[in-house]
């Protein structure tokens, strides 16, 4: 039915055969509805501290999809890795990730991960790089820096 489409609803019709009558009705999306809706809670806890802060891209988006990873923390003083697999399949960090801080030695803190309730993991970050776990197809992963 025309309420499993959301641009329908965008673009809201009346009348016809494109009409869409009563609410939208989330169908074989529910695993992709509750991850977005646990990455906006997530999102909207951690905004009051991030929202002022710039970005430092570690591995920035690739308009020719050749990486898949995507990596960022806060310019200055680093509180928290952001780590993003776009891809659909599990990926292992290919690339060396520099530390911001050539001389440091970081601890990371899972705090949140888009596909594990219960996500704790620690990680290392050093000027040898970076250590954690695959990401798998479409993960969206928050460490603390310590």
């Amino acid at each position: 039915p025309n309420e499993h489409y959301t641009k329908l609803y965008v673009f809201h019709l009346d009348h016809g055969p494109k009409a869409t009558r009563g609410p939208y009705i989330w169908g074989q999306n529910g695993e992709l509805f509750h991850n977005l809706q646990r990455i906006r809670l997530f999102g909207e806890q951690y905004w009051p501290q991030l929202k002022d802060t710039q970005t430092t891209w570690l591995i920035a988006p690739n308009p020719s999809a050749q990486q898949l990873l995507i990596a960022w923390t806060q310019k200055g003083k680093a509180e928290m890795l952001f780590m993003v697999n776009l891809g659909t399949e599990a990926a292992t960090l290919h690339t060396h990730l520099l530390n911001p801080d050539d001389q440091a030695q970081w601890e990371l803190e899972g705090i949140f991960s888009s596909t594990q309730v219960e996500f704790a993991e620690k990680g290392h970050w050093s000027p040898e790089g970076l250590k954690v776990s695959t990401l798998s197809g479409g993960e969206c992963r928050a460490y603390k820096i310590k």
